[in-house]
């Protein structure tokens, strides 16, 4: 009896989660059509990619902080740390910096290419 029960609520558990994952709409999933020749649209997404662009700014500020702790160490610090470590956490860190500011790149590029798009559709 015990085991029926077990096996029941099995099955509600995976044909509720199949419903909720129906339910939910696919990671990059195209919008429609309407949507993409609204010029409100477009500035929403340039917005948002700016957003991130300001934050991938944050993260390679932050990056580079810590690869100048890392390089000249900080005041508290006197040779607690093996100088082969800090080597090759300041290559760990410029290798962070240089990805952030490729992602940063991209980004203002999307920003960009919907500015652009919002500037020559008609408000709607």
């Amino acid at each position: 009896m015990n085991m029926w029960r077990i096996h029941w609520s099995m099955i509600v558990l995976v044909a509720v989660s199949l419903l909720v994952m129906l339910s939910i709409p696919a990671y990059g999933e195209e919008p429609s059509r309407e949507l993409l020749m609204n010029a409100s649209y477009h500035r929403a997404r340039a917005a948002t990619y700016r957003q991130q662009a300001v934050q991938f700014d944050h993260a390679i500020r932050r990056y580079e902080i810590m690869a100048r702790v890392y390089q000249y160490g900080s005041e508290r610090s006197v040779g607690t740390m093996n100088p082969q470590g800090r080597r090759a956490m300041v290559t760990r860190m410029n290798r962070v910096i240089t990805y952030f500011q490729r992602k940063k790149h991209a980004t203002e590029q999307h920003a960009a290419t919907h500015e652009a798009l919002a500037q020559s559709l008609p408000e709607s």
